[in-house]
């Protein structure tokens, strides 16, 4: 309804990607913080896409791999797991995820959501 964090390692599905830029048209805040292999050929077209709507777009450089898949939706919901946001992983891959109802644990994924982007590079 209002804000959705994002981190991501992979990223290349086309739905997901569209579903994110439909909330961000309906108003709602999309910020992705992605792992820096996101911006190069031929993995940052989904990256360019979201960009070139509007949605805010850091790049994670401090880690080897920033290998997170998470998603803090409206600081009350943490879905997370194995799921990389890729085409792969929904038609493909043997993947997990969780889906929970926490303000208290949304607080704790958002806190870290931060000190990844106080480190990272905005490519808006």
């Amino acid at each position: 309804k209002s804000v959705i964090h994002l981190q991501a390692f992979s990223f290349t599905s086309w739905k997901i990607t569209n579903a994110l830029v439909r909330a961000h048209k309906r108003g709602v805040k999309v910020l992705a913080l992605f792992d820096k292999s996101l911006f190069a050929a031929p993995y940052n077209k989904k990256t360019n896409y979201l960009l070139k709507r509007g949605v805010k777009v850091w790049l994670d450089p401090a880690q080897n791999i920033a290998h997170n898949k998470v998603l803090i939706i409206d600081d009350n919901i943490v879905e997370t797991g194995s799921f990389n946001y890729t085409y792969s992983a929904e038609h493909f891959n043997a993947e997990n995820i969780i889906i929970i109802y926490s303000k208290q644990l949304a607080a704790q994924y958002l806190a870290n959501w931060q000190r990844r982007w106080r480190l990272a590079s905005s490519q808006t």
